[in-house]
Formats: structure tokens, sequence, C-alpha cells
């Protein structure tokens, strides 16, 4: 996970909003926002050597053969990593965020590494969150058993070691890093370097904690409680703390309780497995300043793993794990200058929301609202005032909506609506009622009682308010140039810095409306009223129809009725005209996940994600024009890109809070990681040349 504090995050997206701004009074309505924060990552040492230096780290490779390479002797290699103030890397289980540094030896036949030695590692807090890793200097040994196999020629005086590992460093930026080493070690005679790390590394190694220990779940399955059957002569004074060795399960940035040799923990809420035992280390000093003595230990868990959420009023009491989807007690009032520009930011999102492919279901509606008065210029004014404040209204409703679903506990996002299936049901039955009433097939005075009909008819403003109402619905979901950072904005914003946003947005979408309300000069263009305007009603239920359709569709999606598991991207002929059918290159998406993020980013392979969701018309749309170019599928394929789908049709928390850390929360949004560079959003509506200029900062092997 890559961490940032929203201070961090407001001054980075103030800036990219000045560039964004400047970029629309250009002329350009596609903005890119760089998000987090980074350095460049120093690409794998291609001559390799003993030490691999950049600007966070220096990494060198130690040996220790105090006694040579004969048979039956174990000697010790250690990469030894000085970091660069602030900079640090992880121990075995890094906590809340981040990896742990691998280790992957190439010895000679004969020579056996064994089990990496991690010193004792240090809790470093990260916001709301801690981690478990090493600053300064830290020494990883490896022993190395010389077997019967080892064998050299009589005029052979050393042999090779070589070495690649991979590392995360993180200060608030975390940046994959890795190495090449070799290292010539004599096979006769002694071979000492940095001795004094190697014995105090040595002398610290984690010793197994005899004893029956116990590890105990609460009642309410909040807390687990540690009791040692012994502890060691030289904790028998001084201060001393535990580690989870199992990750993934205890709440990290916690301080354990410890009172006559038991300890109590809490258990994270956002807990990934539910182990029947876990593995310990023990450690003299405190948790921010280990001595160095350690101690290893397994137990087994009694008790019953329980699922549970931390509430809000919990959060408020001093509980520092803030948990998926709850929200901070109080938020913190933004900059005057940050807000107005979040406020500018939405309102001319809105104005371009009307051009995005993800109104198309409701052209119908504004098209009919238009042309249905236009005989009667006061009557078509009063209805675009009255469209306008329905659409005002819908915005204001939906974002306080979310904001007190957040508040309340639930982490939605912009667009949440869409991800209920009963809504969407809905909307497909009144997509379909209404088809069928342009259509002609029947008459709303005779569906609904003659009072309700009659009503509707005798007052067009109250039908076009309807009409914004409606259309906010369909359309909000899909978030356009400006207004997905003014989301994410948004959502760190106190309630009344936060709804002017989304009234800003509201305004923005309303304001063609009005604007051709304003002259009737266009109006001359019409045909006048007669039998053409029934044939354009029957005309407008098609979209209507269609619309039911794309409905009916999400519904399936979200109840199961049929997959929307990633599917291979077409590669057509043209993308790989220069290749052998048997050799075109095989484009899949595969289904997101963090894990598969990080893992690439450490091998250095280039991401590029997809947040996309079946009612999210405007993805679906660059899915089959931007994505699915010949010319891009063939320049995914030649980068080795990892291609993501993070699918948001049904409601994922590990999606929403992956959204969230890019500062957005709407769709559609597309995340590039290029190896070395900071993440890149890219626009809503992205080009193939838009996408191709990305991903040219990789340059194929």
């Amino acid at each position: 996970m890559f961490v940032f504090s929203l201070h961090h995050a407001i001054k980075k997206l103030r800036a990219l909003w000045l560039f964004g701004l400047l970029m629309f009074l250009l002329g350009a309505v596609q903005a890119q926002t760089q998000i987090l924060g980074g350095a460049n990552v120093n690409a794998a040492n291609k001559a390799k050597g003993q030490v691999v230096s950049n600007a966070q780290v220096q990494a060198t490779l130690q040996v220790y053969a105090p006694n040579g390479l004969g048979a039956g002797q174990t000697f010790w290699l250690g990469l030894q990593i000085e970091h660069q103030p602030h900079w640090h890397t992880y121990w075995r289980n890094p906590g809340d965020s981040g990896l742990a540094t691998e280790l992957q030896w190439q010895l000679p036949e004969g020579l056996t590494a064994g089990n990496l030695i991690w010193p004792a590692p240090q809790k470093i807090p990260v916001g709301s969150m801690a981690n478990y890793g090493y600053e300064g200097r830290v020494l990883l040994v490896t022993p190395v058993q010389v077997g019967p196999k080892f064998k050299t020629s009589p005029d052979q005086s050393d042999v090779a070691v070589q070495l690649h590992a991979t590392w995360l460093v993180c200060k608030q930026e975390c940046i994959p890093q890795e190495g090449d080493f070799v290292v010539h070690v004599p096979i006769k005679g002694s071979t000492v370097m940095a001795p004094e790390a190697f014995q105090t590394t040595l002398a610290n190694q984690a010793q197994a904690l005899k004893g029956n220990h116990e590890a105990v779940i609460s009642e309410d399955g909040r807390s687990m409680s540690l009791k040692l059957g012994a502890l060691p002569p030289e904790l028998g004074t001084g201060p001393w703390t535990v580690f989870p060795q199992t990750a993934n399960v205890m709440q990290n940035n916690a301080s354990p309780s410890i009172q006559a040799g038991r300890v109590t923990l809490p258990i994270s809420s956002e807990r990934m497995d539910s182990p029947q035992r876990m593995a310990w280390l023990l450690v003299q000093g405190t948790a921010n300043a280990p001595t160095g003595k350690q101690w290893v230990f397994e137990t087994p868990v009694q008790g019953k793993w329980q699922e549970w959420t931390e509430t809000p009023e919990a959060l408020s009491a001093g509980n520092v794990n803030l948990q998926l989807g709850s929200a901070p007690a109080s938020v913190s009032a933004a900059p005057w200058a940050t807000w107005m520009l979040a406020v500018l930011g939405a309102f001319l999102g809105g104005m371009l929301l009307n051009f995005m492919p993800c109104v198309f279901p409701v052209l119908a509606i504004k098209l009919l609202g238009i042309t249905q008065h236009s005989g009667n210029q006061r009557t078509m004014r009063l209805s675009a005032w009255a469209f306008s404040v329905g659409v005002l209204i819908s915005f204001l409703l939906l974002g306080g909506l979310m904001l007190a679903l957040r508040a309340a506990g639930s982490q939605m996002g912009w667009g949440f609506q869409l991800q209920s299936p009963w809504v969407v049901g809905a909307l497909a039955f009144l997509f379909v009622v209404m088809g069928l009433n342009l259509s002609g097939l029947f008459e709303f005075g005779h569906f609904v009682p003659s009072s309700v009909a009659s009503f509707q008819f005798a007052n067009p403003a109250t039908n076009s308010l309807w009409s914004g109402v409606f259309a906010v619905v369909i359309a909000s979901p899909c978030t356009a140039p400006f207004m997905g950072a003014s989301l994410g904005l948004a959502i760190g914003f106190p309630t009344w810095q936060a709804l002017p946003i989304f009234g800003a947005m509201g305004l923005g979408m309303a304001l063609p409306f009005l604007l051709v309300t304003i002259s009737s000069g266009w109006l001359k263009f019409l045909p006048k009223p007669g039998a053409w305007m029934n044939t354009f009603r029957h005309v407008m239920a098609i979209p209507m129809y269609a619309t039911a359709l794309w409905l009916v569709w999400v519904l399936g999606l979200q109840t199961g009725w049929w997959d929307n598991t990633p599917e291979p991207a077409p590669t057509s002929v043209s993308a790989a005209s220069n290749q052998d059918t048997a050799t075109r290159p095989s484009i899949v998406w595969e289904a997101w996940s963090d894990d598969k993020v990080r893992t690439a980013r450490l091998a250095g392979r280039p991401v590029f994600i997809d947040f996309t969701a079946a009612w999210c018309v405007t993805c679906q749309f660059n899915k089959k024009t931007t994505f699915a170019d010949a010319n891009l599928l063939k320049d995914f394929a030649q980068k080795n890109v990892l291609l993501l789908r993070a699918d948001w049709t049904r409601y994922d928390p590990a999606i929403t809070k992956a959204l969230n850390n890019l500062g957005r929360n709407g769709l559609p949004v597309y995340a590039w990681y290029a190896p070395g560079k900071e993440v890149l959003i890219l626009s809503e509506l992205p080009s193939v040349q838009e996408v191709q200029k990305a991903l040219s900062q990789v340059t194929t092997n």
C-alpha cells in the first residue's frame, strides 16, 4: 500500500489543479493528474558488483568466513543496507503496508544457504497505521553450509557468490528497488568483512523461547491474550515487547498491554486470515527502540475468530486504527484557496459531464424537454429552470447521502446508487415503461390514477424537475475531467465545505440546458409543431429500450446471473501483423488485487489498472474504443504491461479503498504505474495517443 496523509494529498492536488485549470483555459479538456508522491527507482544493477547505491539506500554484499570454505564449515553472507535519513525497508512481517526484503542466492554446487536471520525490527508509525522495519544501517545475514559436494579445481582460488535482492524502500512514498550483486570469496584463508556487524547480528539472532505459551481470543473477538510460560533472565528488568510474526491479523499500530507476563494485543477488524497457530517475536527494549535481543515462540490459537467493524465512537475515543469505511470523528476545514479550486473544478466537471458517454441514456429526456415546449418560450424557460432545480437537488441529495453513509461507517463512492440491484431493477422497469409510453402503446392517464396523470401533464415544471432527478440518477455514476479530483477532495472536507462541491457539479451539468433557453433564435430551425413530434417521440423510445437492456445486463452481473470475469482483450490481425500466429502477444486483463500490483511493482513490471463497472457507460465506451485499438494492444504486449481490471459493479471495499488512495471515488479511473515513476492518473476519456504517451515511459527490452 502506498500511504500518504490527507494534508500531503491536498497540497499535491492543489498544485495539480492549478495545472489542470491552465490546460483548460488553453483548450485541453483531458486533464492528467498525478497523485502519489514518489521518486525514481534506480534500475537493476546491470553490471554486477558488490555495491548498489541510489538516492535512498546503499546496499553492499558482505562476507564473513573467518575459517575459510573448508568441508563442514559454515560461513555467512549478508546484505548490508544503509538508509538515507527517514527512509526504511521492511521486516518479514511488514505491518500494515510494505513488502519484506527478499534475497535470492546463486551459489556453487555444494554450498547450501540457510534461513535468513532477521534482526529485531522497530515499529515505524505511518499516519494512522504502523509498519515493522529498519532505518539507519541493517545487516540481513544468511548462513551458508559447505557440504561434501563442494568441489574446486586445483588451480581455483575463489568462488563467485551471486545475489539478486529486491526491497521496498519508503518514506512518504514507496519505491520498489532491486540489485544484482557478486562477490568472489577465497576458498582458503580468512575472509572477514564488516566483522562487528556480523558478530552483533549473530549474537542477537532470535532464540527459541522455552515453555508452554497460550494465545486466547477474547469473547468479543477484538483482542488476544498471550500467556508466556517463562521470561528470559535478560527481561527481568527493563522494558520488552511482542511483535506478531504472523502477518495481517493483529492491529499493528496499537501498543500491547503487558502485565505480569501476560500480553494483551488488539485484533485488527481488517484482518485477512484466521490462523490456528501464530508465531511471535519477543524483543528486549521498546517497539520503537529495540536493543537487539530477541526470542521466537509459537502458540495455538484458542477461541473463536469473529468479524466486527470499529465504530466511530471507538475511533474518537482514541482507537488509532482507522478501519475500512469509517470516518474520523472530526475533519479539519480545507484552506479557502483549495476549497475554491475544488468548487470551480466541480463546476467545470459538471459542464463536461454533458459531453460524456455516460449521459447518452438521458439524451432523450433532454431533447424531449427542449422540443416539447418549443412553441412557448416562457414555458420552455420555466421547464429549463425546473430541470436545473431537479439536477441541483439530486446532486446535493446524493452527495449528502454519500457523506452520511461514510460518517456512519459505510465507505461508499460516487455512483453508489447503481451498485444496488434493487435500484438497478427499478430503473430498468421505469425505462421500459417510458419506452412503451413514447412508443404510443399506452398513455400515463391509463396507467396511473387520472388525478395524478392530469396533475403531471398540467404542470410541465413538475415533469421537468423529475426529469432532472432522473437524469442525475442515471448520469452521475461516471465522472468527467476535473470532476474526479474534486470528488476525491470532497470526501476529506467537512460537510459544510463538501456539499457546495456537489452543488457546483449540479449547476455545471444544468448550465447548458439553461443557456439554450436564453435566446429563442435557434427555434426557427425547428419544424413547426405537428406530426413530426409524434415520430420524434417514437424514435426517442429506442434509447429508452436500449438503456433498459443495459440495466438488465448490469442487474445480471450484480445478481450472478452471468459472470463478469475479465476476458482476453481482442487482439486483431493488424495488432500482430509482424508476428507469426503462434507467437502473437496474448493480451489478457486480469482481475485486480492489491497484491498483484505490489508484486509487479517490486519486480519492476509496468502496471495499468482499469477501474470500471458495468453501470459506467463511459467505462464501457472506452473499453470498446481506446482499449480495443490494435496498435495499443500491441504496445501493451511489447512492453510486458500487467493489465488489471478492478470491477466495481458490485460494492467492493478493497476497490473503494484503492480508489480513495488515488484521490478518487468515482469512475472511470485509469492508473498507470511505470517502473520507478509516480502513479499517473489518465483522463476519463483517454485517447490512444494519451495512453501510448504514458507507455513511452517504458523502453522495450
